[in-house]
Protein backbone atom coordinates (compact mmCIF):
# COMPACT_ATOMS: atom_id res chain seq x y z
CA UNK A 1 0.00 0.00 0.00
CA UNK A 2 3.13 2.61 0.66
CA UNK A 3 4.58 1.71 -2.64
CA UNK A 4 1.47 2.56 -4.29
CA UNK A 5 0.92 5.70 -2.17
CA UNK A 6 4.37 6.97 -3.64
CA UNK A 7 3.58 6.11 -6.95
CA UNK A 8 0.63 8.34 -6.98
CA UNK A 9 2.76 10.96 -5.14
CA UNK A 10 5.70 10.97 -7.89
CA UNK A 11 3.02 11.03 -10.71
CA UNK A 12 1.08 14.09 -9.25
CA UNK A 13 4.81 15.95 -8.86
CA UNK A 14 5.02 15.09 -12.52
CA UNK A 15 2.05 15.85 -13.67
CA UNK A 16 2.80 18.85 -11.93
CA UNK A 17 5.90 19.51 -13.91
CA UNK A 18 4.15 19.87 -17.64
CA UNK A 19 3.17 23.33 -18.47
CA UNK A 20 0.19 24.66 -18.82
CA UNK A 21 0.13 24.68 -22.67
CA UNK A 22 0.89 20.60 -22.81
CA UNK A 23 -1.78 20.42 -20.52
CA UNK A 24 -4.43 22.05 -22.91
CA UNK A 25 -2.79 20.31 -25.48
CA UNK A 26 -3.67 17.13 -24.56
CA UNK A 27 -6.71 18.20 -22.78
CA UNK A 28 -7.39 18.68 -26.88
CA UNK A 29 -6.18 15.81 -28.08
CA UNK A 30 -7.10 13.23 -26.16
CA UNK A 31 -10.80 13.71 -26.74
CA UNK A 32 -10.47 14.66 -30.19
CA UNK A 33 -8.65 11.42 -30.85
CA UNK A 34 -11.38 9.35 -29.10
CA UNK A 35 -13.98 11.26 -31.47
CA UNK A 36 -11.48 10.08 -34.34
CA UNK A 37 -11.59 6.93 -33.42
CA UNK A 38 -15.52 6.01 -32.53
CA UNK A 39 -16.31 8.03 -35.83
CA UNK A 40 -13.66 5.73 -37.66
CA UNK A 41 -15.26 2.68 -36.17
CA UNK A 42 -18.96 3.64 -36.53
CA UNK A 43 -18.02 4.34 -39.93
CA UNK A 44 -16.30 1.03 -40.78
CA UNK A 45 -19.42 -1.02 -39.28
CA UNK A 46 -21.99 1.26 -41.09
CA UNK A 47 -19.41 0.53 -44.79
CA UNK A 48 -19.35 -2.66 -43.77
CA UNK A 49 -22.94 -3.57 -43.36
CA UNK A 50 -23.66 -1.42 -46.50
CA UNK A 51 -21.53 -3.88 -48.65
CA UNK A 52 -23.04 -6.86 -46.86
CA UNK A 53 -26.86 -5.50 -47.78
CA UNK A 54 -25.14 -4.32 -51.43
CA UNK A 55 -23.63 -7.90 -51.83
CA UNK A 56 -27.11 -9.90 -50.79
CA UNK A 57 -28.92 -7.64 -52.81
CA UNK A 58 -26.95 -8.15 -55.70
CA UNK A 59 -27.22 -11.98 -54.94
CA UNK A 60 -30.93 -11.81 -54.52
CA UNK A 61 -30.87 -10.31 -57.92
CA UNK A 62 -28.88 -13.19 -59.49
CA UNK A 63 -31.25 -15.83 -57.67
CA UNK A 64 -34.69 -14.23 -58.93
CA UNK A 65 -32.56 -13.63 -62.72
CA UNK A 66 -31.66 -17.05 -62.40
CA UNK A 67 -35.12 -18.34 -61.29
CA UNK A 68 -36.89 -16.34 -64.35
CA UNK A 69 -34.41 -17.85 -66.60
CA UNK A 70 -35.01 -21.35 -65.68
CA UNK A 71 -38.67 -20.84 -65.21
CA UNK A 72 -38.64 -19.72 -68.78
CA UNK A 73 -36.67 -22.14 -70.29
CA UNK A 74 -39.06 -25.19 -68.67
CA UNK A 75 -41.83 -23.56 -69.96
CA UNK A 76 -40.49 -23.35 -73.30
CA UNK A 77 -39.65 -26.93 -73.35
CA UNK A 78 -43.00 -27.83 -72.26
CA UNK A 79 -44.64 -25.40 -75.25
CA UNK A 80 -41.79 -27.55 -77.77
CA UNK A 81 -42.81 -30.92 -76.43
CA UNK A 82 -46.75 -30.13 -76.62
CA UNK A 83 -46.23 -28.65 -80.18
CA UNK A 84 -44.04 -31.68 -81.48
CA UNK A 85 -46.91 -34.32 -79.76
CA UNK A 86 -49.49 -32.08 -82.10
CA UNK A 87 -47.15 -32.30 -85.07
CA UNK A 88 -49.18 -34.48 -88.30
CA UNK A 89 -45.49 -36.08 -88.92
CA UNK A 90 -45.57 -37.70 -85.44
CA UNK A 91 -48.85 -38.62 -85.43
CA UNK A 92 -48.52 -40.68 -88.42
CA UNK A 93 -44.69 -41.62 -86.93
CA UNK A 94 -46.91 -43.12 -84.02
CA UNK A 95 -49.22 -45.28 -85.70
CA UNK A 96 -46.61 -46.42 -88.05
CA UNK A 97 -44.23 -47.16 -84.64
CA UNK A 98 -47.01 -49.16 -83.01
CA UNK A 99 -48.69 -50.99 -85.51
CA UNK A 100 -45.17 -52.33 -87.45
CA UNK A 101 -43.25 -53.01 -83.61
CA UNK A 102 -45.68 -55.40 -82.86
CA UNK A 103 -45.36 -57.39 -85.96
CA UNK A 104 -41.72 -58.83 -84.68
CA UNK A 105 -38.71 -59.46 -86.31
CA UNK A 106 -39.09 -61.83 -89.12
CA UNK A 107 -38.47 -65.29 -87.19
CA UNK A 108 -37.56 -65.94 -84.08
CA UNK A 109 -34.25 -64.68 -82.39
CA UNK A 110 -31.30 -67.41 -82.76
CA UNK A 111 -29.64 -68.60 -79.58
CA UNK A 112 -26.84 -66.56 -80.88
CA UNK A 113 -28.43 -63.60 -81.43
CA UNK A 114 -29.92 -63.58 -77.83
CA UNK A 115 -26.31 -64.28 -76.49
CA UNK A 116 -24.48 -61.34 -78.53
CA UNK A 117 -27.42 -59.10 -77.08
CA UNK A 118 -26.39 -60.40 -73.58
CA UNK A 119 -22.46 -59.91 -74.62
CA UNK A 120 -24.05 -56.18 -75.56
CA UNK A 121 -25.10 -55.93 -71.77
CA UNK A 122 -22.42 -57.64 -69.87
CA UNK A 123 -19.36 -55.78 -71.91
CA UNK A 124 -20.92 -52.01 -72.91
CA UNK A 125 -23.97 -50.81 -70.61
CA UNK A 126 -23.11 -52.78 -67.24
CA UNK A 127 -19.60 -51.99 -66.82
CA UNK A 128 -20.33 -47.90 -67.87
CA UNK A 129 -23.38 -48.36 -65.12
CA UNK A 130 -21.51 -49.91 -62.36
CA UNK A 131 -18.56 -46.80 -62.50
CA UNK A 132 -21.53 -44.79 -61.47
CA UNK A 133 -23.00 -46.78 -58.77
CA UNK A 134 -22.20 -47.68 -55.10
CA UNK A 135 -23.40 -51.74 -55.51
CA UNK A 136 -22.34 -53.12 -58.90
CA UNK A 137 -25.78 -54.12 -60.94
CA UNK A 138 -26.32 -57.00 -62.73
CA UNK A 139 -27.62 -57.93 -65.87
CA UNK A 140 -31.24 -59.83 -64.54
CA UNK A 141 -32.64 -56.67 -62.94
CA UNK A 142 -32.61 -55.44 -66.71
CA UNK A 143 -32.84 -57.87 -68.85
CA UNK A 144 -36.05 -58.01 -71.19
CA UNK A 145 -38.45 -60.82 -70.98
CA UNK A 146 -40.55 -60.75 -74.24
CA UNK A 147 -39.39 -62.15 -77.17
CA UNK A 148 -40.42 -58.94 -79.33
CA UNK A 149 -37.82 -56.13 -77.26
CA UNK A 150 -35.17 -59.04 -77.16
CA UNK A 151 -35.61 -58.68 -81.08
CA UNK A 152 -35.53 -55.36 -81.46
CA UNK A 153 -32.76 -54.52 -79.15
CA UNK A 154 -30.72 -57.16 -80.95
CA UNK A 155 -31.22 -55.00 -83.60
CA UNK A 156 -30.89 -51.63 -82.89
CA UNK A 157 -28.59 -51.84 -80.11
CA UNK A 158 -26.50 -55.58 -80.59
CA UNK A 159 -26.28 -55.52 -83.97
CA UNK A 160 -25.75 -51.79 -84.79
CA UNK A 161 -22.42 -51.44 -85.53
CA UNK A 162 -22.12 -47.63 -84.31
CA UNK A 163 -20.42 -47.34 -80.94
CA UNK A 164 -22.09 -46.68 -77.54
CA UNK A 165 -23.53 -43.32 -77.54
CA UNK A 166 -23.65 -42.79 -81.34
CA UNK A 167 -26.36 -45.81 -82.00
CA UNK A 168 -28.28 -43.22 -83.42
CA UNK A 169 -26.58 -42.85 -86.53
CA UNK A 170 -27.92 -46.18 -87.73
CA UNK A 171 -30.60 -45.64 -89.93
CA UNK A 172 -31.62 -49.21 -91.77
CA UNK A 173 -31.67 -52.21 -89.63
CA UNK A 174 -30.04 -55.84 -90.34
CA UNK A 175 -33.17 -57.33 -91.97
CA UNK A 176 -35.76 -55.76 -94.24
CA UNK A 177 -38.70 -55.16 -92.49
CA UNK A 178 -42.35 -53.25 -91.66
CA UNK A 179 -40.55 -51.53 -88.87
CA UNK A 180 -37.37 -50.73 -90.37
CA UNK A 181 -39.46 -48.92 -93.37
CA UNK A 182 -40.56 -46.42 -91.22
CA UNK A 183 -37.23 -46.12 -88.89
CA UNK A 184 -36.26 -44.94 -92.25
CA UNK A 185 -38.60 -42.36 -93.23
CA UNK A 186 -39.14 -40.94 -89.65
CA UNK A 187 -35.57 -41.58 -87.85
CA UNK A 188 -33.83 -38.85 -89.65
CA UNK A 189 -36.45 -36.20 -89.02
CA UNK A 190 -36.98 -36.84 -85.21
CA UNK A 191 -33.11 -37.55 -84.66
CA UNK A 192 -32.80 -33.67 -86.28
CA UNK A 193 -35.72 -32.33 -84.45
CA UNK A 194 -33.87 -33.78 -80.99
CA UNK A 195 -30.77 -32.11 -81.85
CA UNK A 196 -31.95 -28.82 -82.84
CA UNK A 197 -33.49 -28.75 -79.52
CA UNK A 198 -30.72 -30.08 -77.93
CA UNK A 199 -32.81 -32.71 -75.76
CA UNK A 200 -30.99 -36.30 -75.14
CA UNK A 201 -33.63 -38.31 -76.42
CA UNK A 202 -36.90 -38.77 -77.65
CA UNK A 203 -39.52 -41.59 -77.46
CA UNK A 204 -42.59 -42.83 -78.86
CA UNK A 205 -45.01 -44.63 -76.37
CA UNK A 206 -47.54 -47.40 -77.05
CA UNK A 207 -50.04 -46.11 -74.33
CA UNK A 208 -51.98 -49.16 -73.87
CA UNK A 209 -49.05 -51.73 -73.61
CA UNK A 210 -46.47 -48.80 -72.30
CA UNK A 211 -43.64 -50.49 -74.72
CA UNK A 212 -41.36 -47.85 -76.04
CA UNK A 213 -41.81 -48.26 -80.06
CA UNK A 214 -39.24 -45.71 -80.75
CA UNK A 215 -36.34 -43.77 -79.51
CA UNK A 216 -33.33 -41.94 -81.28
CA UNK A 217 -30.68 -43.31 -79.08
CA UNK A 218 -31.78 -46.84 -78.48
CA UNK A 219 -30.45 -47.55 -75.07
CA UNK A 220 -31.56 -50.57 -72.83
CA UNK A 221 -35.15 -49.25 -72.28
CA UNK A 222 -36.04 -49.49 -76.13
CA UNK A 223 -39.00 -51.67 -76.52
CA UNK A 224 -39.89 -52.13 -73.09
CA UNK A 225 -42.70 -51.48 -71.27
CA UNK A 226 -43.16 -48.94 -68.98
CA UNK A 227 -46.20 -50.59 -66.85
CA UNK A 228 -44.60 -54.00 -66.38
CA UNK A 229 -40.94 -53.94 -67.56
CA UNK A 230 -37.29 -53.08 -65.93
CA UNK A 231 -37.89 -49.65 -65.43
CA UNK A 232 -42.01 -49.28 -64.07
CA UNK A 233 -40.36 -47.48 -61.22
CA UNK A 234 -38.58 -44.89 -62.63
CA UNK A 235 -39.41 -40.98 -63.30
CA UNK A 236 -40.00 -42.00 -66.78
CA UNK A 237 -42.55 -44.25 -65.96
CA UNK A 238 -44.38 -41.81 -63.72
CA UNK A 239 -44.32 -39.25 -66.88
CA UNK A 240 -45.73 -41.84 -68.74
CA UNK A 241 -48.40 -42.97 -66.72
CA UNK A 242 -49.68 -38.86 -66.05
CA UNK A 243 -49.70 -38.99 -70.11
CA UNK A 244 -51.82 -42.31 -70.81
CA UNK A 245 -54.25 -40.78 -68.15
CA UNK A 246 -54.59 -37.43 -69.57
CA UNK A 247 -57.93 -36.30 -71.71
CA UNK A 248 -56.70 -33.43 -73.05
CA UNK A 249 -54.17 -32.57 -76.06
CA UNK A 250 -52.43 -29.87 -74.06
CA UNK A 251 -51.58 -31.57 -70.91
CA UNK A 252 -47.79 -31.54 -70.56
CA UNK A 253 -45.79 -33.75 -67.01
CA UNK A 254 -42.35 -32.76 -66.23
CA UNK A 255 -40.47 -34.98 -63.33
CA UNK A 256 -38.04 -33.76 -61.42
CA UNK A 257 -34.72 -35.00 -62.21
CA UNK A 258 -33.57 -38.31 -60.74
CA UNK A 259 -30.67 -40.87 -61.58
CA UNK A 260 -31.89 -42.98 -64.62
CA UNK A 261 -29.54 -46.36 -65.04
CA UNK A 262 -30.35 -47.07 -68.62
CA UNK A 263 -28.46 -43.40 -68.97
CA UNK A 264 -25.50 -44.93 -66.98
CA UNK A 265 -27.59 -43.63 -63.93
CA UNK A 266 -27.35 -39.63 -64.90
CA UNK A 267 -29.84 -37.28 -63.70
CA UNK A 268 -32.75 -37.27 -65.94
CA UNK A 269 -36.06 -35.38 -66.05
CA UNK A 270 -38.93 -36.44 -68.38
CA UNK A 271 -41.43 -34.24 -70.23
CA UNK A 272 -43.96 -36.40 -71.70
CA UNK A 273 -47.90 -35.30 -73.63
CA UNK A 274 -49.90 -37.15 -75.50
CA UNK A 275 -50.60 -37.85 -79.07
CA UNK A 276 -54.14 -37.52 -80.31
CA UNK A 277 -55.15 -38.56 -83.85
CA UNK A 278 -58.68 -36.47 -83.65
CA UNK A 279 -59.86 -37.18 -80.65
CA UNK A 280 -58.50 -41.01 -80.40
CA UNK A 281 -55.28 -41.09 -77.70
CA UNK A 282 -52.80 -42.97 -79.99
CA UNK A 283 -49.65 -43.06 -77.79
CA UNK A 284 -47.55 -40.65 -75.29
CA UNK A 285 -44.26 -38.70 -76.52
CA UNK A 286 -41.60 -38.50 -74.08
CA UNK A 287 -37.96 -36.19 -74.20
CA UNK A 288 -35.95 -36.53 -71.58
CA UNK A 289 -33.34 -34.01 -70.70
CA UNK A 290 -30.01 -34.77 -69.00
CA UNK A 291 -27.56 -32.29 -66.72
CA UNK A 292 -29.74 -29.28 -66.83
CA UNK A 293 -27.51 -25.74 -66.86
CA UNK A 294 -28.34 -22.68 -67.55
CA UNK A 295 -25.88 -19.97 -68.93
CA UNK A 296 -25.59 -15.96 -69.13
CA UNK A 297 -26.43 -14.89 -72.51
Amino acid sequence: QKIFCDFNKEREIMFKKIKIGTKLLLAILVPALLSIGVISLIGFVSAKQTLEEQSFKQLMAVRESKKIQIENYFQQIRKQVRTFSEDSMIIDAMLQFNSRFFMGRPGELSMSDENQLRDYYQTEFLPRLNKNLEQAANIESFWPKEEIVLSIQFEYLAANTFPTGEKDSMIDSITKNPYSEAHVKYHPIIRNYLKTFGYYDIFLIDHESGNIVYSVFKEVDFGTSLLDGPYKDTNFAKAFRAARMATKKDFVRMTDFEPYFPSYNAPAAFIASPIFKSEKKIGVLISILLNFFIYDS
